[in-house]
């Protein structure tokens, strides 16, 4: 149970916001892109290898024992492996299709987070995981979003800055 739980929450909980974080404000480098793909490629792999530890728990069965619990991890395991496929068909800047495949993976990864750390929640849950854990996890959380939206706010206003730029003569 414990190496279930430690396997998602490595994944769901930090990579994958890891790599949500380097796509959205991590384009100042030009690793961006291939450390966003790496992190979130390990998430989806670690987060498999946490299927197979959770599915061999003696009593979960071949059905899962945790009914919402397994059904909500499959569909974000599944959503997690669809985010990778799709980024190979990702459609050159520019494209026709460029903006659609865009939100289309940006509503994927606001999903799979989402879903994500509602299943982890379930799970501590489910497993009784001490308050400790529970706080730790909803602290990293807390955390996450603060920066996240920090970013957001300071990306917002360098683009109105530069916007709003008068170029000398």
């Amino acid at each position: 149970q414990d190496a279930h739980g430690v396997l998602m929450v490595i994944s769901w909980g930090i990579l994958v916001p890891i790599g949500i974080a380097l796509a959205k404000f991590g384009r100042f480098s030009k690793l961006w892109f291939k450390s966003h793909r790496f992190v979130q490629i390990s998430a989806v792999v670690i987060a498999t290898a946490g299927i197979f530890v959770g599915i061999s728990i003696p009593g979960s069965g071949n059905h899962f024992r945790f009914e919402k619990h397994g059904a909500i991890g499959i569909v974000v395991l599944i959503l997690g492996v669809i985010q990778l496929l799709i980024a190979f068909v990702r459609p050159h800047p520019g494209t026709t299709h460029r903006s659609k495949w865009y939100w289309l993976h940006m509503a994927g990864a606001v999903s799979l987070f989402i879903l994500s750390i509602i299943n982890i929640f379930k799970g501590m849950e489910i497993y009784g995981s001490r308050n400790a854990v529970r706080w730790a996890f909803g602290i990293w959380l807390i955390i996450y979003g603060a920066l996240f939206a920090v970013g957001y706010v300071v990306l917002k206003v360098q683009a109105t800055n530069k916007k709003n730029e008068v170029i000398p003569k």
